[in-house]
């Protein structure tokens, strides 16, 4: 974890680079908080992060936000959950 009280500059060609321990299995939902700052400038040029289970994906949407990275769906799998959501829907209206 990077933890800062000040502001954190990203130089060009920064690398972030993530390992997992004792064999653990990231699951859908889980968030991981990496980074702590006051302020960040730039963005990692290249990420390395560990492969995931089936039909999951890394969701750094929130990294330059507030320091986390999380695990979703991938989103060809979240389309089909909520296509079957809306077809089990109808299905009750009827």
């Amino acid at each position: 974890m990077l933890a800062s009280s000040g502001d954190v500059v990203l130089q060009g060609g920064s690398s972030l680079s993530v390992s997992l321990i004792n064999s653990f299995a990231p699951e859908m939902g889980d968030d991981f908080n990496i980074m702590d700052f006051s302020s960040i400038t730039g963005q990692f040029t290249t990420y390395s992060l560990p492969a995931l289970g089936d039909d999951l994906v890394w969701d750094t949407s929130g990294l330059y936000a507030n320091g986390t990275i999380g695990v979703a769906p991938e989103p060809t799998t979240l389309a089909i959950l909520a296509l079957g959501s809306l077809a089990l829907l109808r299905r009750g209206q009827k």
